[in-house]
């Protein structure tokens, strides 16, 4: 490792990690036995395969090694029914924060938790980029929103995606960072046509709350946009941002925007509810069978 700068640690022969040293002097790659590949959404195998590997290239002393194998096995034997335990707890939302040295570590926590929820998540929400007056420093969002989109493709999930008053910005990291590859939505959507077709483009829903009730604009665009690229949602977290409890987005009012729906599309609040929830449930598909413990999917 003498004239290493750049040590790779993969199970995939055929990944990014392992072709970069193809065109990288002084990059050397570690390639990880195939079985170890076990493709889960956290990769246990193969992540503990490239920890003690790295530990045994640079760890000197081998009864360190030894003893962190003999720690490792101890967790496996004692403390997995605790951990089951742990994944049965109810929540309502995770964070998990690191930044500097610590990014790496944040990230496996997060794929972490998708395994050990098994499959509780359903989507990597509500993730973007707010330019507001107030909001966190750009630099900061940019780089947590291209890791989270990084995240739902590692996994597999939908992308729920905020943006406010940085449209262009958030599709265009959504682009370069192949966010259409598991596609999702456009939460609280109150763009015009033009921006709507552009979500749309990109593979994602447009999902309506209560706003279309009192913008032209929007209702403009929401006539404009075949049912087959609209969801509708609550926005139901608590908003005391808002002065008066009556301007919150809650439940209750996903009905009368349908209803506005389906008046601007000159069809029933039937079929509106009907094409919205075919939607849901096509957004959804990879935890179908996860939302269907909690909603009756047989209609």
């Amino acid at each position: 490792l003498a004239n290493c700068r750049h040590l790779s640690l993969t199970c995939n022969p055929k990944g990014r990690l392992a072709r970069f040293v193809e065109t990288n002097e002084g990059a050397l790659c570690l390639l990880m036995p195939e079985d170890t590949n076990d493709r889960s959404f956290a990769m246990t195998s193969s992540h503990t395969t490239m920890l003690v590997s790295a530990l045994a290239i640079f760890t000197p002393d081998r009864a360190q090694l030894e003893q962190a194998a003999i720690l490792a096995q101890k967790v496996l034997d004692d403390g997995s029914a605790e951990i089951a335990g742990v994944a049965r707890i109810y929540f309502d939302r995770l964070v998990v924060l690191g930044a500097g040295c610590l990014e790496g570590a944040a990230r496996e926590a997060a794929w972490k938790c998708l395994e050990l929820t098994a499959g509780k998540v359903v989507a990597i929400s509500e993730i973007g980029l707010d330019f507001m007056e107030g909001s966190p420093d750009r630099a900061t969002q940019y780089q947590a929103f291209r890791a989270q989109i990084s995240l739902a493709r590692e996994v597999g999930l939908p992308v729920i995606f905020h943006s406010r008053e940085a449209h262009a910005e958030t599709l265009r990291v959504l682009r370069e960072e192949g966010g259409y590859e598991v596609g999702g939505a456009a939460h609280y959507f109150q763009g015009d046509l033009e921006a709507a077709r552009q979500v749309i483009d990109l593979g994602f829903y447009i999902s309506l709350a209560r706003p279309l009730l009192r913008l032209p604009h929007l209702q403009e665009a929401a006539a404009g946009v075949p049912l087959e690229h609209i969801v509708l949602e609550t926005d139901a977290a608590p908003q005391p941002f808002k002065a008066r409890r009556e301007r919150w987005t809650e439940p209750r009012h996903v009905r009368d925007v349908a209803g506005k729906l389906a008046e601007l599309q000159g069809t029933s609040v039937e079929a509106v509810e009907a094409a919205t929830t075919r939607n849901a449930l096509r957004l959804f598909e990879a935890r179908r069978t996860e939302i269907g413990a909690y909603v009756d999917l047989k209609a």
